[in-house]
């Protein structure tokens, strides 16, 4: 029976320091007033993902961790990738213990919609850019003239950086050892631009601009030749797709809608998609239309298995 005491005796305190709650409140910086509703991400050593949280009514974020770890750093991260409409930014929340501190962020002017899809390390986080000033300079050099001879110079001023991941490839090994043995080596630069219209604040386009660790470009980039065809530098809007295709009886509330590049036509297409409700084998049929010019590319159906 001693022995039992003494080993919860011994084991609790351990267990006291492993747990920790973190606390703290988000502000707007010029009113002072509390921001709801903002999400951020949790970080351990700025890179090891935590948790994804928001703030409350109150904007008081709480969470916590059974892996605490006295010797690491902690982080908060806000970005607009979840459309949260302030200036993102890290900020370390290690030293707080006692008292609830305050981040003070500042409001983005506008909403900007993030649209790229990213990828999932199994507890790595790669680090966002917020703008092509955090890139180094050779990677700098090496997206600006890549868009540059792809576009022109004149439409690079619409292409924004809006996010992305940039991944230290030794980190993710080190946090990630199963990493090594994957197939391929990932990205070490996934860039997401949009198409910016300044005037409208609103974006006509997404894509991701891949890179390895020397600034090579990893697939195209998914932009028209529009340096040489500068007709293709006008991209008509979702609302004005979405009217084309009502008038082509192929829109309703259950229509998936999105962009892309169709290397085929070297054109931007918006593609409407419809699928057969049920389960079993559907038809799935999507409806192509050129975003440049607003004419019908395509209208395919092709046959998709779906199960409840």
């Amino acid at each position: 029976m001693k022995t039992f005491i003494l080993s919860i005796l011994f084991i609790f305190p351990f267990a006291a320091i492993a747990q920790r709650t973190f606390k703290f409140s988000l502000i707007n910086a010029e009113t002072g007033k509390p921001m709801a509703k903002k999400w951020v991400t949790i970080l351990k050593d700025k890179d090891r993902w935590i948790n994804f949280v928001h703030s409350d009514s109150l904007g008081i974020v709480t969470f916590s961790t059974s892996n605490y770890d006295s010797t690491a750093t902690y982080q908060a991260e806000i970005v607009n990738r979840w459309e949260n409409s302030v200036q993102a930014g890290m900020f370390d929340i290690t030293g707080i213990k006692n008292s609830q501190p305050v981040i003070k962020l500042t409001p983005a002017a506008y909403s900007m919609p993030y649209a790229c899809g990213t990828r999932m390390y199994s507890g790595y986080q790669p680090k966002e850019p917020y703008s092509i000033n955090e890139l180094p300079h050779h990677i700098q050099v090496k997206v600006k003239s890549y868009l540059s001879s792809r576009v022109g110079k004149d439409f690079c001023k619409k292409l924004l950086l809006n996010g992305g991941q940039i991944v230290d490839i030794e980190r993710l090994y080190a946090v990630n050892p199963s990493a090594r043995s994957w197939e391929s080596v990932p990205p070490i630069y996934s860039l997401c631009f949009m198409v910016w219209d300044r005037l409208k604040r609103s974006s006509s386009y997404n894509f991701i601009l891949n890179l390895n660790q020397k600034g090579t470009l990893l697939g195209i980039v998914e932009l028209p030749d529009i340096k040489h065809n500068s007709t293709k530098g006008k991209i008509m809007t979702m609302d004005d797709a979405k009217k084309i295709a009502l008038a082509n009886s192929f829109y309703d509330k259950y229509t998936k809608v999105n962009s892309c590049y169709y290397k085929k036509i070297d054109s931007i297409v918006w593609v409407f998609e419809q699928q057969e409700p049920g389960e079993g084998t559907r038809n799935l049929t999507k409806l192509l239309i050129n975003a440049h010019t607003g004419a019908i590319v395509d209208r395919v159906t092709s046959k998709v298995e779906v199960m409840y």
